[in-house]
C-alpha cells in the first residue's frame, strides 16, 4: 500500500493527511509523561499516530482523538480500525473548541496531548488543508490552553510539543488558565545546534521548586543517525530499531 509509514506494532496511512508521520510526533508520542491514565486526549490527532502510540503505551487508557479536517479525521479513523487497539480508540471530526465546549463538565482526562499548529506568520502553502493543519488561525495557543486546563483533571498532565521560541508566551498562557510547568525538555537537531522544539508538561500543581528541565538530542552530526537516547526512547516503536 503507497504512503504508509510501518511501525513495530501499528501502520499509519497518511495519503489522505496534510501532515505526515513526523519528528514532533513520534518524540511527544513517545515522550508524553503520566501515571496510568484512564481518559487520554489528543488534540489535533492527524493521522492519529500519536493516539496510537499512547494505546501501545498505556494498555488500560481509553482515547479520544480530536480532529477538524473532515479527510484527516477519516484516515485517523481507518488507521485505528486496523490497529490491535481499536475497541479504545474513538475519532471525532470537530473543532476542539466547539468539542470542549460540548463536552465541558461531562468528562475529564488525565492525560492530554497536542502536537498542535504553529506557524502564526508565515506564508501559506496554497493548500487548504495544510494550512489548517500547520497555522494557529484555526486555534489560537491562547483558546487550545484554556480549553485544555477545563478538560484536565485535577492530578492530569497536559502534554505539548512546540517551536522553541513560544516557551515563555506559551508558559505565561497556561499559567493565566491555571496551568503549570512541570517539566519543560530542550529538543536539538544535533549537540552543536541549537534547540528547535520543545516538550513542556503541565498540571493544575504549581512546582515547589520550579520545572525541571532537561535536555534531548535527535541526531548526531550526521543526517538521518539518531543519538542512543532518540533510539531508547522510540525503539518499542520504529521498526528500524
Amino acid at each position: 500500500m503507497a504512503d504508509v509509514f510501518r511501525f513495530k506494532h501499528f501502520s499509519i496511512a497518511q495519503d489522505q493527511c496534510a501532515m505526515k508521520v513526523g519528528t514532533d510526533g513520534i518524540l511527544l508520542g513517545a515522550w508524553a509523561i503520566s501515571q496510568s491514565p484512564r481518559r487520554i486526549l489528543d488534540i489535533g490527532t492527524g493521522t492519529g499516530l500519536i493516539a496510537l502510540m499512547l494505546a501501545q503505551r498505556f494498555p488500560d487508557a481509553s482515547l479520544q482523538a480530536i480532529e477538524i479536517d473532515a479527510a484527516a479525521c477519516e484516515q485517523a479513523k481507518e488507521n485505528f480500525r486496523n490497529s490491535p487497539w481499536c475497541d479504545r480508540l474513538t475519532a471525532v471530526c470537530e473543532c476542539f473548541l466547539k468539542y470542549s465546549t460540548r463536552m465541558e463538565f461531562r468528562v475529564q482526562y488525565d492525560l492530554i496531548v497536542s502536537n498542535p499548529p504553529w506557524f502564526n506568520e508565515s506564508l501559506k502553502s496554497g493548500s487548504a488543508s495544510r494550512d489548517l493543519a500547520r497555522h494557529t488561525g484555526a486555534l489560537s495557543s491562547g483558546n487550545l490552553i484554556r480549553a485544555a486546563a477545563r478538560m484536565l483533571s485535577a492530578d492530569g498532565r497536559f502534554c505539548i510539543i512546540l517551536p522553541h521560541e513560544q516557551r515563555s508566551s506559551f508558559g505565561k498562557l497556561a499559567e493565566d488558565a491555571g496551568l503549570f510547568c512541570q517539566h519543560c525538555c530542550d529538543v536539538l537537531p544535533t549537540k552543536t545546534k541549537a534547540p528547535k522544539r520543545m516538550l513542556m508538561q503541565l498540571s493544575h500543581r504549581r512546582p515547589d521548586e520550579g520545572p525541571q528541565q532537561s535536555q534531548f538530542v535527535v541526531e548526531t552530526e550526521h543526517r538521518h543517525v539518531y543519538t542512543q537516547e532518540f533510539i531508547a526512547m522510540t525503539k518499542d516503536f520504529y521498526l528500524r530499531f
